[in-house]
């Protein structure tokens, strides 16, 4: 779920100790992002990471009613209050956006910028130059030959696109340097990928244009990253490690995240890629990210799971973007 966002986090955290999964994802109500009757998951398909499913299940289950506080872990009411409580005292942290990405920003309003001058200004940052690489080099675009060229990267990539490229990176870079949530961080940036390029794919049945719709999904979890990286600066105020379950990451996206995402958009004035989108092609969007956890964690796609989409056609791209049944793709 983003092979370039498999990074947003890796690191040292010690193991932790293992959990019970939760139940398999309910199907979305049309909201896109609340739920209805659950079906039991089943057992992890090859080439994916089976620690990763409940995480994965928990972005789809980040609507309904929030539950009992009582219901959860002393970790996850821990995490969960140290999240708000940081929103309520406007010190949730939102990461400054690289310069690169600023300046990337400015060359889009010119329709007549040359590709050189991106390639200028990635050049001014290796990090981020090394991502556009990996993902241009990723089996997604199709290449058989893999390239050191920043330029041609772009290209591939597509200019349009590297914006939302350099935001995710970024935030993927910041989760890193906290030391915590690395294995999710690199979930969630494996998946975002992945959903960018299902959301291309499907771009006539949301209605959007196809770079718009990659950027959409490509973006769509900017605020999971941040309530991630909450975590750190949450265990230091508490002078020992918080461990939250996925139920307790599942409440605080929950409860926390629309307000992240609204507090992004106006830090780093990007409303127009974060914010405003029409209900009914966020439900769409919604539904269409629900069905790719599913095929990611093994589970089969039912017609009701895709309202009004070509359900073959939504199979066939689901392979393209994981590999059959969840497999690496």
């Amino acid at each position: 779920m983003f092979g370039w966002l498999r990074k947003l986090l890796g690191g040292g955290t010690p193991p932790e100790p293992a959990r019970p999964e939760p139940r398999a994802p309910e199907r979305p109500a049309a909201s896109g992002r609340e739920a209805g009757p659950a079906r039991p998951e089943p057992g992890a398909p090859a080439g994916t990471n089976p620690g990763s499913h409940s995480f994965l299940l928990a972005l789809i289950h980040d609507g309904g009613e929030p539950k009992d506080l009582q219901e959860l872990s002393p970790d996850d009411r821990v995490y969960l209050s140290g999240v708000l409580r940081m929103i309520r005292e406007n010190a949730i942290e939102i990461p400054v956006l690289p310069q690169a990405a600023l300046e990337i920003s400015r060359l889009l309003g010119n329709p007549d910028v040359a590709v050189d001058a991106y390639v200028k200004v990635l050049g001014q940052d290796p990090a981020l130059s090394i991502e556009v690489l990996r993902t241009a080099n990723s089996a997604y675009y199709g290449f058989g030959r893999q390239t050191h060229s920043v330029k041609e990267a772009v290209v591939r990539i597509g200019l349009s696109q590297v914006r939302g490229l350099l935001v995710v990176a970024h935030l993927k870079g910041r989760v890193l340097q906290g030391g915590a949530f690395q294995r999710e961080a690199g979930w969630l940036s494996d998946f975002s990928l992945a959903f960018a390029h299902l959301c291309r794919l499907q771009a006539r049945d949301l209605g959007l244009e196809p770079d718009a719709a990659f950027t959409r999904g490509l973006l769509y979890h900017v605020e999971h990253f941040i309530v991630l990286g909450a975590l750190g600066k949450i265990s230091a105020g508490h002078k020992k490690q918080v461990r939250p379950s996925p139920e307790g990451l599942m409440e605080a996206f929950r409860r926390c995240g629309g307000r992240v995402r609204e507090l992004s958009a106006q830090a780093w004035d990007l409303g127009d890629l974060l914010e405003g989108f029409d209900p009914e092609a966020e439900a769409r969007i919604g539904r269409l990210r629900h069905c790719l956890v599913l095929h990611w964690v093994g589970a089969p796609v039912e017609e009701d799971d895709a309202p009004g989409m070509d359900r073959a056609r939504l199979v066939a791209d689901l392979d393209r973007v994981t590999g059959p049944a969840g497999s690496a793709a």
